[in-house]
């Protein structure tokens, strides 16, 4: 292992031709350190104890290029993209279909017995580990990202500074920073005899590999922040989520593959002007960004639509966070798998009673009533439910719509056991009894985002157990901005319709199972490390 210092000022620990696994970089990092006592080397790297998370193989079929607004008006004008210090520089862009695919790959491997049923029933974990600024929505570089497929980008360069040849991978080298490890691949042209010492990247595929218009990357260390422990459910073949908070919480190294694409001084990667246009989004600015020179989306949108792009039909999309296209992902896929519904009136009245937190504040059901406890926490509502439904004796439905309160309290284990406690409550009633899921936030951080889609998710397979029915209102209004008041999670006049309207559907359509005994549970859990 060798030091440097960067463009930036910041310490690179760096051990050239090889890409070192973590535990390797850590024995490299503990030797340099051992031979330069005042060396700076930061603590995460040394750390052996974390909770058990993932270790996926990502197939990851797209780059990125982050970049300033001088960036961008640098590649506009030159059409295409400049080589610095005859490099320029891409990363791995993982889709959300990447990290649904390894999530599968995972659980093939570690449960090949598992039932179709088990495969269902299993709620999607892979997306709450994707935390480190790798998978992130932001950037550190700059507001504006332009992605490619990995394909056109060295076809690209295949025919403009290959001759028409396929461009040779190499290994080049493994980067240690304060918290950040990156694994860089070099390409080059097959003229060029400059780089023969390095290694071929299928000569040593330990972190990535590039095959069929794909990076095939095992992901070391994908964590932001290690607050969430991967755990093993003994007797379903299926893995669980347990959530840390406060001082359970883990700090480690995160790791990332970098593609760097040799080019002479002088020389730009050009792109179709248009091209250029369509795979430009813009990014709001990560934690730990190099410099403060980030537009925001209003000055981005003015820059790009009316100054450099103005003929170009679409707007400026912002980047998506990997998790709410995870949800989308998955709703989508269990949309497609479900049976079409009958939309004829059903044959009896309704009279319902929908009771719930400040979401459902003025939320009319036809001819039936709704309740409004604006700060109510599930027990909360728990409590409050045999008075409301003494005062409607009329009721034969209860709508339940709560949780939002709770989530703010990042206690999600005990919200669960809330829940139960309020199934067991609603027994008594002998009504026919639903629960109305939350309703996903906009623009209010991806942490209570996250919180309300696994709460969402374990609803909606609990409630069956129990005789319950369920009501998925995360379709409804997820990426639909236009429902929602300015604080991005009470509802406007349309999107209280909405809501009406989703909960009198699946109430006049539903099938309620009758509860499941209960499973004897299993003696204990067991951590799963994959």
């Amino acid at each position: 292992m060798e030091h440097r210092t960067n463009s930036r000022r910041s310490d690179e620990y760096f051990v050239t031709r090889r890409h070192l696994e973590l535990n390797d970089l850590r024995a490299a990092a503990e030797d340099f350190k051992g031979r330069n006592p005042n060396s700076e080397i930061r603590n995460y790297i040394f750390k052996k104890i974390l909770p058990p998370y993932p270790r996926p193989e990502l197939q990851v079929s797209h780059l990125k290029h982050d970049t300033d607004r001088g960036g961008l008006l640098g590649i506009k004008r030159d059409g295409g993209f400049r080589g610095a210090d005859r490099q320029q520089w891409w990363s791995l862009a993982v889709k959300p279909e990447d990290i649904s695919a390894a999530e599968t790959r995972l659980l093939e491997e570690t449960y090949p017995d598992r039932t179709e049923e088990q495969a269902q029933t299993q709620q999607s974990f892979l997306g709450r580990f994707a935390t480190s600024p790798a998978f992130l929505e932001t950037s550190r570089l700059g507001s504006y990202r332009f992605t490619f497929p990995v394909e056109e980008v060295l076809e690209a360069y295949s025919q403009q500074f290959c001759s028409g040849a396929p461009p040779v991978l190499r290994v080049f080298e493994t980067v240690l920073y304060k918290q950040e490890v990156m694994y860089v691949v070099l390409v080059h042209s097959p003229a060029n005899q400059k780089f023969q010492e390095l290694p071929l990247l299928s000569d040593d595929p330990t972190v990535c590999v590039y095959k069929d218009g794909r990076f095939i990357w095992s992901c070391q260390a994908m964590c932001g922040t290690h607050r969430c422990e991967l755990v093993q459910t003994p007797g379903r073949n299926q893995v669980e989520v347990r959530e840390h908070f406060g001082s359970d919480v883990q700090f480690y190294v995160w790791d990332h593959v970098a593609v760097a694409l040799h080019m002479d001084e002088g020389q730009v990667l050009k792109f179709d002007d248009d091209r250029l246009r369509e795979s430009l989004t813009f990014c709001d600015q990560g934690e730990g960004s190099y410099h403060p020179n980030f537009d925001r989306l209003e000055v981005a949108k003015e820059v790009v639509c009316e100054r450099l792009w103005p003929s170009y039909p679409a707007p400026l999309e912002k980047e998506r966070s990997l998790q709410e296209s995870l949800a989308a992902l998955s709703l989508c896929s269990k949309v497609s798998k479900q049976p079409k519904l009958c939309h004829t009136s059903p044959s009896f009245p309704l009279s319902p009673l929908l009771i719930g937190d400040s979401i459902v504040r003025n939320v009319r059901l036809g001819g039936g009533n709704s309740v409004s406890f604006p700060e109510a926490t599930v027990l909360e509502i728990k409590d409050k439910l045999p008075d409301v439904i003494r005062f409607h004796p009329e009721a034969d439905t209860v709508i339940i719509h709560a949780g939002f309160n709770d989530i703010c309290k990042e206690e999600s284990e005990v919200l669960k056991l809330h829940f139960l406690r309020l199934f067991d409550s609603v027994k008594q009633f002998h009504l026919s009894v639903f629960i109305s899921g939350p309703t996903p936030t906009c623009g209010r951080g991806m942490g209570q985002f996250s919180r309300l889609l696994a709460l969402n998710t374990w609803l909606s397979s609990v409630c069956d157990t129990h005789g319950l029915g369920f009501i998925d209102n995360f379709n409804v209004f997820w990426l639909r901005r236009h429902l929602f008041l300015a604080d991005g999670f009470h509802l406007n006049n349309a999107g209280r319709r909405s809501l009406a309207n989703n909960i009198l559907y699946n109430i006049q359509h539903a099938y309620i199972p009758p509860p499941t005994p209960p499973l004897t549970p299993p003696p204990t859990n067991q951590s799963l490390l994959f």
